[in-house]
């Protein structure tokens, strides 16, 4: 069955970089969705794109909201629509999609003991909508396991999030790295900055056991999952996009 059509008000919208948007919908009644899905939002009365949901089941249903991060597309379509959208403008979708989730992949992750594992996420560029999606999640129910995000972008000036990722710190185990594929200039007091591709750090911590969700573009979640395949992990889930 199809998701119903739902139509919601713009809360809020802000750059998280030069390229990259944040925005918030107001959600009159919270509907049940999983962290790691994707909405269709309208971006004119019949095109359609699909994006991820950056936020938590439990923010939709405590504070009716729901987030996306959108960024360029090949088309234009996607960045005509969020430059021009605005507090208070009406955004039409239909969610929720998909099969990226925690629940879809460990169905015992609640249950499970990870206390020699790791929840291990890698995102790059717009890949961190459903990442941070399941990471906000695991803070909604207290997950006690050790969570590691790895967070791929070009340069300095890519950077973003990383406040929300210093707050998420004070709530789980977690960790996260930053890997700059085009910046020379990397601060050496920054112990987890690191110049190179994402999955450079990565390969050099991760026990072969832990479990590990990529999301990034075709090109880049081909070659981190084949270098993970040659380091010979097996627990990958992925979703990429373009």
């Amino acid at each position: 069955m199809s998701a119903a059509t739902k139509s919601s008000i713009v809360k809020n919208v802000y750059k998280l970089n030069d390229f990259i948007y944040s925005f918030e919908l107001m959600v009159e009644e919270s509907f049940p969705f999983k962290a790691g899905q994707y909405g269709s939002i309208f971006m004119d009365t019949v095109q359609t794109r699909p994006f991820s949901i950056a936020s938590s089941p439990k923010k939709c249903l405590d504070k009716k909201i729901i987030r996306f991060i959108i960024g360029p597309h090949p088309d234009g379509v996607a960045e005509g629509f969020i430059k021009n959208l605005k507090i208070g403008d009406s955004v039409n979708y239909r969610a929720p999609f998909g099969i990226f989730t925690l629940e879809n992949t460990i169905p015992d992750y609640m249950t499970k003991d990870f206390s020699n594992l790791s929840l291990v996420f890698v995102a790059t560029s717009t890949g961190i909508a459903p990442i941070v999606a399941m990471i906000e999640h695991l803070c909604d129910i207290q997950f006690k396991g050790k969570v590691v995000l790895y967070f791929g972008m070009r340069k300095s000036e890519d950077r973003m999030m990383e406040d929300e990722f210093v707050e998420i710190k004070q709530k789980l185990n977690f960790e996260y790295y930053i890997s700059l594929s085009q910046e020379e200039n990397i601060n050496p007091e920054e112990k987890n900055v690191f110049k190179g591709y994402v999955s450079d750090p990565l390969l050099a911590r991760q026990n072969k056991d832990d479990y590990f969700y990529i999301c990034g573009s075709t090109k880049n979640v081909s070659a981190i999952s084949e270098k993970l395949n040659d380091n010979g992990i097996q627990n990958i889930f992925f979703e990429n996009y373009g």
